[in-house]
Parts: structure tokens; sequence; C-alpha cells
């Protein structure tokens, strides 16, 4: 077997600093000249990267159950956001997979659509409209999914934190961002300026979502279907019998907080950019919404009959997935696409860079929502939720809530962009507009 090609690298850093400076461009470029497994280093550590889906079923899929969480990625990532289920792994990760499913059932999620339409009615209706004023189209977004996440799956309102959670957030993927692609990281308990700013971060979080559980523990339980804190308060530890504790609750709250809502909030703000710059789109989908007849609030049924604006949302995430690359690491030796990848040795996964393949996706750079209409792209070709078992555990959820709160707003209102932005993508840990999306917002006319 031949080791997978490696593309020139410097001296000490590998490949770190071209990694860290433009890493969507480095790894598709490397995906474009050097095939479906490229051999990369990053300091003293060295990995690799698989494109094509074949190599991606081999890791995602796992079909021989060895590939795990072990990765310096999902460590740095632990600092930051515990050990819930996005960061854990083995037997822990199938106790808090089965425990936390029944939040995110079909059932649960059509029963959550009526709340996720009122919603996005609600923030929409609250938008100056006068087509004059200027609106950050990112910040609506989160604003809009912050509140159905914490309604649909804390039974709360967040509202009242939402400034401190988004800067919270912010901070925590910067700093992750750093950590991840350095070369060399000092260790998370030296109390450095930078760790020390995390740890508040982190707290900050933490506090906001303590004070939920607090509450809920002296409350009745007397929901008929309970959200994800009654699962949590109502578990035990597998190996003690105990209620889970404090720190363990938290872990998963904080998880999917951050993935809840900022993943979502990401897909609605690229699906309204990409549709106020391509007119005939926008016909498109607002020529089916008005289909639907008498403007009502829109429903869990409605869904179905509305293939092109989802088809908008999954071509968006093809274009700007949530999570934009994500790792593995074999716990024995293994070989991918005839290439030998050693035990413990990171193996990443990027959809940003695969949804681009020519030969998987005609004219891959082209917003063209019209290839998920009557189409299914090849298995483990698009990923904006992964693939394989551990598919994340919430993306029904999230296309429903995409899909309702865009339909809403767009049978509203439209969004005109600010002309003369730079809407580069910013590769944190999920995929945000680097600095905002500035619109202005007027009564949709007609």
């Amino acid at each position: 077997m031949r080791l997978a090609p490696s593309p020139p690298a410097e001296p000490v850093f590998g490949h770190a600093r071209a990694l860290a400076r433009r890493p969507l461009q480095t790894l598709l470029r490397w995906m474009t000249e050097h095939g479906p497994v490229v051999r990369f280093r990053v300091g003293r550590r060295e990995a690799h990267v698989v494109f094509a889906p074949e190599g991606i079923r081999r890791v995602l899929a796992d079909p021989d159950g060895i590939y795990g969480k072990d990765t310096h990625g999902y460590r740095t990532l632990r600092l930051f956001v515990g050990d819930g289920l996005l960061t854990s792994d083995g037997p822990r990760w199938t106790r808090q997979r089965r425990l936390l499913q029944p939040a995110f059932h079909r059932e649960s999620v059509s029963r959550q659509a009526t709340m996720m339409q009122e919603i996005a009615a609600r923030w929409v209706e609250g938008l100056p409209t006068d087509g004059q004023r200027l609106v950050r189209l990112d910040e609506i977004a989160m604003q809009t999914t912050l509140a159905i996440v914490s309604r649909a799956l804390f039974g709360a309102d967040l509202l009242e934190y939402a400034a401190e959670v988004a800067g919270a957030i912010a901070d925590l993927q910067r700093a992750a961002n750093r950590r991840i692609c350095a070369p060399f990281a000092l260790p998370f308990a030296i109390p450095t300026p930078e760790h020390l700013h995390i740890r508040r971060a982190r707290w900050r979080i933490r506090r906001i979502l303590a004070r939920l559980v607090f509450e809920r523990r002296g409350a009745r339980r007397d929901r008929e279907t309970p959200d994800v804190i009654d699962l949590l308060l109502g578990a035990r530890d597998a190996d003690t019998g105990a209620p889970l504790s404090l720190d363990a609750v938290l872990d998963e709250l904080v998880t999917l907080l951050i993935a809840g809502h900022e993943s979502t909030a990401n897909a609605l703000t690229w699906a309204v950019t990409l549709l106020a710059t391509h007119a005939a789109e926008l016909a498109a989908v607002r020529a089916e919404l008005d289909a639907l007849g008498a403007p009502g609030p829109l429903t869990f049924e409605h869904l179905a009959r509305l293939p092109r604006t989802r088809a908008v949302v999954d071509e968006t995430m093809r274009l700007y997935p949530p999570a934009w690359s994500f790792g593995r690491a074999p716990r024995r030796d293994d070989v991918i696409a005839g290439h030998p990848v050693p035990a413990g040795r990171l193996v990443m996964v990027v959809p940003w860079a695969t949804h681009r393949d020519r030969t998987l996706f005609a004219h891959p750079e082209a917003f063209d929502p019209s290839r998920f209409l009557g189409a299914t792209p090849p298995a483990f070709s698009y990923l904006p939720f992964g693939a394989g078992p551990r598919t994340c555990i919430g993306h029904a959820f999230a296309r429903t809530e995409a899909q309702l709160v865009l339909a809403t707003w767009l049978r509203a209102v439209d969004f005109e962009l600010v002309p003369g932005q730079d809407l580069e993508p910013a590769p944190f840990v999920t995929l945000r507009p680097r600095d905002g999306v500035l619109v202005r917002v007027s009564r949709r006319r007609g």
C-alpha cells in the first residue's frame, strides 16, 4: 500500500499555517489536486482528510466499529462545551443518544411546528419594514432560533439572555478554532489571558442553563410530553444509579443550545442571502407559497406542499454546511481507498469540499435548488448533518424549523441586501458569515 499523497509542507509548521489562513480554499484545492485521500501535518501531528463518498462511508458508517472521537478537535471542544452528545463516545454516547431521542422523534417535532411558526411570525412582525433602516439578518436569525430551541427543548424563554449567549458562543467558537488549528497549544490548566476569557464565556452559558435546571427541580412536572430537561432530570447514572450530576446535565444542555440554534440560524441567514441575489429562485419559492392560498399560519402539514422551499434549505446547506468539517480517529490501523491510516491519527471529513466535488454535483459552485427536486444525492456525498449511526440527532427538527421560519418570513417581507458587503464565510466550529449580513426589510409587495 502507498501512503496517501501529501501537499508540500513547511518544515516545522507543516500545513498548519495554510489551514489557519485559508482553510476552506486550502482543503478544496487539496481535493482537486490530490484526490480522494490526502495526508497532511499540523506541527508534529499527522492526519488524513477523506473527500470521496466511499472513504467517507468507511469512516462514518464504520462497519467494523473502529472510528471514535478521541481526536485533538473533540478534546478541545470538551474543554468548551463539556462531555455532551456532540463530544462523547462509546457506551456513554449510546446511553445519551437513547435518553434524548424521544425529544426529537417525528411526533415531537410535528407538535412543535405551531410554536416555531408563531415565533418566526412574531420576530418578522417586530422588524422595521420601512425599507430604510439597516437590520442585521444574522442576529435576527440567531434570536429567532434561540427562542425556538429554548422553548422546544428547555420549556423556557432565554431571550433576555440572547446577547449574552451570542457573545459567549462567539468567544468560544473563535478560541476553539484557534486552538484546534494551532500546531502547538499550552495546557488549558495554565491561566493565560485567553484561557481565562474562555472559562468566563463557558461559565456564562452554564450559569444561565443551571438556573433553568434549579427552577425545574422545584416545579411540578405535568407536561404530557417531557422536554430535554425533564428527560435529563429523570435519568440515572449508569454506574451509580444516582440522578445525573448537575455537570452532566449542563454538558448536554450546553451542547444542544449551541448546536441547536446556531446551525439553523446560519442556514437561514445563508438561505435569505442566496435568495436575495437569485431573483428567479426567490420568485419560484414565492409562487409556491402563494399557491397555499389564504395567508393563515403555516403548519407542519403545509411542508409537504412546499418542496421548493425544502430544496432551497437543502441546497443552502450544501453550499454552507452547518458543520463544515469534523473528525474521527481509528482505534486500530485501517485502510481507506488503498492508503494506510495508522491507529490514533485524525481522519477529517470536510462536507464543504465534498459538496463541491464536480463528479458528485454538476456546477457545484452554483446555487441550484432544483438539484434536490425529485433527486437524492449519492450516499455519503451530502453531509449537512453527518451520516451513519451518528447522524445529528436534531436533523429533522432543524430541517422543519428552517423551512417553517424561511416560509413565514418570505410570505411577509422582502429582504434587500446592502450592496458592497463582504459575505465571506468564517470557518469557525460552524460556518457563519464573517461580518454578519446587513439587510433592509420592507413589507412584501403584491
